[in-house]
C-alpha cells in the first residue's frame, strides 16, 4: 500500500524519466499540492505535456536539460502561482512571441524567472511589458533576430538579463537601460560570425 504524504518540494532529476514513467503518470493525476517540482536532466522527449498545468500549487518548475521539442503549451497561462519555470537546455523552437503569448493569462503577472537559454528559440524580442514581475530573463545562445526592442528599459523589476548568442541586429543603447534601476547582471556576447 502506498501512502502519499504532503510535499512541497519534489526533486526527480537525473533519473532518466521518460514522458511515459508511471512516476510521471502518478504526478500528473495524484491531486498532489507540489510546491516545486525538479525533474531536470532526464530523458524527456516531444512536447511538453499539458498535464503540468493541473499542478495548480506550482510555483517552480524546473524542466531544464531534457529534449523538450516545440514551445510552450497554452494550458501554462493559467498556472497562477507559477514564479519560476527553468526550460533551458532543451530543443524549443518556437517564435518568442508565441511563447509570451502562452504564458499570457496570469501566469505572466506571477513569473520572476523565466529561463530559455540554449534552445533554438526564433524570432523578434517581443515588448516583454505584460510581465510587470519578471526579476531574471536568460535567452542565451538561441536564434533570436532583429533589435532588441528600447521597450526593454521599462521592465522596472529586471535583475539579470543574458541575451547574447543572438544574432542581434543593431545598437545597444542608454535607453535601453535608463530605467533598469534594478540591473546588477546583463550577459551580451557577440555571436561568432560564420
Amino acid at each position: 500500500m502506498l501512502i502519499l504524504l504532503p510535499l512541497d518540494i519534489l526533486d526527480l532529476s537525473v533519473n532518466n524519466i521518460t514522458l511515459s514513467s508511471s512516476v510521471i503518470e502518478w504526478l500528473f493525476n495524484s491531486n498532489t499540492r507540489v510546491v516545486e517540482l525538479y525533474l531536470y536532466d532526464n530523458q524527456f522527449q516531444g512536447l511538453i505535456p499539458n498535464a503540468f498545468c493541473r499542478i495548480y500549487s506550482l510555483k517552480v518548475l524546473s524542466l531544464h536539460d531534457n529534449e523538450f521539442e516545440g514551445g510552450i503549451p497554452k494550458s501554462f497561462s493559467g498556472m497562477c502561482n507559477l514564479k519560476t519555470l527553468s526550460l533551458s537546455s532543451n530543443n524549443l523552437s518556437e517564435q518568442l512571441l508565441g511563447i509570451v503569448h502562452n504564458l499570457t493569462g496570469c501566469a505572466n503577472h506571477s513569473i520572476k524567472e523565466l529561463y530559455l537559454d540554449n534552445n533554438h528559440i526564433m524570432g523578434l524580442f517581443p515588448d516583454l511589458k505584460t510581465f510587470p514581475s519578471l526579476r531574471i530573463l536568460w535567452l542565451s545562445e538561441n536564434q533570436l533576430s532583429g533589435t532588441i526592442p528600447e521597450s526593454l528599459g521599462k521592465q522596472f523589476n529586471l535583475e539579470r538579463l543574458h541575451i547574447g548568442g543572438n544574432p542581434f541586429e543593431g545598437v545597444i543603447s542608454e535607453a535601453h537601460f535608463s530605467k533598469l534601476t534594478k540591473l546588477k547582471l546583463f550577459g551580451f556576447q557577440l555571436q561568432p560570425e560564420g
